[in-house]
């Protein structure tokens, strides 16, 4: 904290940061063991190691840090940890959008490409999945090693209901089935990309279903 501005307030909570230079200056301090080259006076405090998120790490009564905020990222860790055979890898949320850091293969998230997708899903929860709405109506690139590239639909449906009613197929499967083989054999697909709407916008399509 800066002790100059004010905590950001988003109308839901109250964050531990007045905004993002404040939270990226705390977190590569703490990352380093060093103290920020800033005429700012920071505190520095160790963030919980789930992406996205801004809370302080919880510490226990002997003084003893743990690496989440509270037992329900603690469970979320452990969770990832168990299907990527790694940890969860904590990430700055002053990343440009489709960074190309991709830590977890066909398991990336495709907003932040540090953390691995939530089983079932294209983003690593719902942080991630807000991020991406909070942009507007945008393309989503989905890396052609990537695992909903050849199971496209049943990956998004989990995140976006208006997927689910476009194609209930994978795009790769459905595009070569429906091919005319008189045409020869149909081409390679060399990108697919998720169109994610605003917020708005996707309530708006969903009130018309």
């Amino acid at each position: 904290q800066c002790n100059e501005r004010p905590q950001f307030n988003d109308g839901v909570e109250r964050h531990l940061f007045c905004g993002k230079n404040c939270a990226v200056q705390a977190r590569t301090a703490a990352a380093a063991g060093l103290r920020p080259t800033s005429s700012l006076l920071i505190t520095i405090i160790a963030l919980c190691e789930i992406s996205g998120c801004e809370r302080p790490v919880y510490t226990s009564p002997d003084g003893t840090p743990s690496k989440y905020c509270g037992r329900a990222h603690q469970k979320l860790g452990q969770t990832s940890q168990i299907d990527n055979g790694a940890g969860v890898q904590a990430h700055s949320s002053s990343l440009p959008y489709g960074a190309n850091i991709d830590l977890h293969g066909s398991k990336s998230c495709l907003n932040c490409r540090h953390s691995a997708a939530a089983p079932g899903a294209v983003f690593c929860g719902t942080h991630c999945e807000q991020k991406a709405g909070e942009q507007g109506t945008i393309l989503a690139h989905v890396p052609q090693g990537h695992a909903a590239f050849h199971d496209g639909a049943r990956s998004l449906e989990c995140c976006f209901s208006f997927v689910a009613a476009l194609t209930r197929y994978a795009v790769k499967v459905d595009f070569d089935s429906s091919w005319d083989d008189a045409t020869g054999s149909p081409p390679a697909i060399k990108a697919i990309y998720a169109l994610v709407p605003f917020p708005a916008g996707r309530e708006r399509y969903n009130a018309y279903r």
